[in-house]
């Protein structure tokens, strides 16, 4: 049996003991594959790929997700395999490099499987399942296809969480940009259309660009003309103080519309060191008090997830 584990490390188990631990990630082990009876994946919050065997060796390091990786699974090949993560995508790897991102219109995808035929199911924060085909037998109708590519152009991106750097609105080309030819799977191009940024996707399989949604918080906007709040030199919807015990210290907890509650709730109580039991109330804390506001609003009306 093999186990993974928020103190970074993976333990082969035999006869009910830890016979090996295998070390190398730099945050939480969030993911294990099995390739085959000598070799295995793991996938970490440190947003690297090991391939490993069971010996204890680390083979190879596989980099592309810009975020947490969630889940991993491998085809029936024994060699090649798929991830997800909060860089609101699903990558598929072959021959050791990946070859394909599909990008979601929700932040956490937050598992993933290969069924017998060949078929990646995720799912993902925003509650739905989806499946991803290569056959043409099973591949849906063309206005379920336009209806996805629609919810996707549609999604907010928020430049903190993905692979898009800094970005300068003045810099970026404009829509006739999108005339010349990508150059990999997965390329992304950011392109100023008026006063917004929208982000596109190259797909060889279509061989056009595919817009993937708009990035937000690259306007350029201060502090004074954006009413957001300041904390630790960055610029927050949102800066909540959290009193973990009564006459205890306070915890600031600050936060973005555009981000997710649950993966901000995480962030909170590991750096701060808190019981992780308290996920559920922090998150529900966030949506609770967020909900229906004005993007910009420092909200003070509500009351402790912790301490009521």
């Amino acid at each position: 049996m093999l186990t993974g584990s928020a103190d970074k490390t993976i333990k082969l188990w035999k006869a009910g003991k830890s016979e090996k631990t295998f070390t190398g990630h730099e945050d939480c082990v969030r993911g294990l594959a099995i390739l085959n009876e000598v070799e295995f994946l793991s996938c970490s919050n440190d947003a690297s790929i090991r391939r490993w065997q069971v010996t204890g060796e680390c083979l190879q390091v596989y980099h592309g997700h810009t975020n947490y990786i969630y889940s991993i699974a491998a085809f029936s090949n024994c060699h090649d395999f798929i991830t997800s993560g909060e860089d609101r995508s699903i990558r598929v790897w072959k021959r050791g490099e990946c070859t394909q991102t599909i990008r979601l219109p929700t932040q956490s995808v937050w598992c993933c499987c290969v069924l017998e035929n060949g078929d990646i199911v995720v799912g993902a924060s925003d509650g739905i399942i989806r499946v991803f085909t290569e056959s043409s037998e099973r591949v849906a109708s063309a206005e379920e296809l336009q209806a996805f590519e629609d919810e996707l152009s549609k999604a907010t991106i928020d430049p903190k969480t993905g692979d898009l750097g800094d970005i300068n609105i003045n810099e970026l080309p404009d829509k006739n940009h999108l005339n010349e030819p990508g150059t990999r799977e997965g390329q992304t191009r950011l392109i100023k259309e008026g006063n917004r940024v929208e982000a596109y996707q190259w797909s060889i399989s279509e061989d056009r660009w595919m817009k993937i949604g708009d990035v937000v918080g690259s306007s350029g906007a201060t502090q004074q003309t954006s009413g957001r709040v300041l904390y630790e030199g960055k610029e927050y919807d949102y800066v909540f103080s959290i009193d973990v015990n009564e006459g205890g210290p306070s915890f600031k907890l600050p936060y973005n519309a555009s981000e997710d509650p649950w993966l901000t709730a995480h962030n909170f109580l590991q750096k701060n060191d808190l019981n992780p039991m308290f996920l559920d109330q922090v998150a529900n804390f966030i949506i609770e008090n967020t909900k229906g506001q004005t993007l910009g609003q420092m909200n003070t009306g509500y009351s402790d997830p912790l301490t009521g």
